[in-house]
């Protein structure tokens, strides 16, 4: 940037920024559509600053959630082949609960061991997916799972 230049803070509309204005577009995604309600905004933070969701707010597809919540009950261990690798793995279900309702959390290999019914769990950064009509939470790759 040349001597003496300021920098401009303009803001445009996103059609603007899409018909390719010749301007810096910011776009703001919540981290899920909970947040996005003026009235729930930095309520019920966990220690990195995410939101922590209630069940009742989990909707599919949602990504990036926080949750806590305590098992109730947990599935015996069952072994499915990867559709991609050669591979087998060992995946279990949990029903976890909070205050608002319960839902079905998806435990992968070492996840199961770790997870007794009556620990209280915190999932940060796991996901939302629908299985056989049914919304199921999964930590993913990207995800943490902490007994709390």
């Amino acid at each position: 940037m040349a001597a003496g230049s300021a920098i401009r803070d303009e803001r445009v509309d996103a059609e603007t920024c899409t018909k390719g204005a010749t301007a810096i577009c910011f776009h703001t995604f919540p981290r899920s559509t909970s947040e996005s309600e003026a009235g729930n905004r930095g309520k019920n933070l966990n220690e990195t600053g995410g939101r922590i969701l209630k069940i009742k707010d989990l909707r599919d597809e949602m990504r990036r959630v926080d949750v806590e919540a305590k098992v109730i009950q947990k599935s015996e261990t069952r072994e499915v082949s990867s559709r991609y690798r050669n591979e087998t793995y060992s995946v279990a279900d949990a029903i976890v609960k909070d205050d608002t309702g319960t839902i079905k959390l998806t435990l992968w290999n070492e996840q199961i061991d770790q997870v007794n019914v009556d620990d209280t769990v915190r999932i940060e950064n796991g996901y939302i997916r629908s299985f056989r009509g049914e919304i199921q939470l999964n930590v993913g790759r990207y995800g943490k799972l902490t007994i709390l």
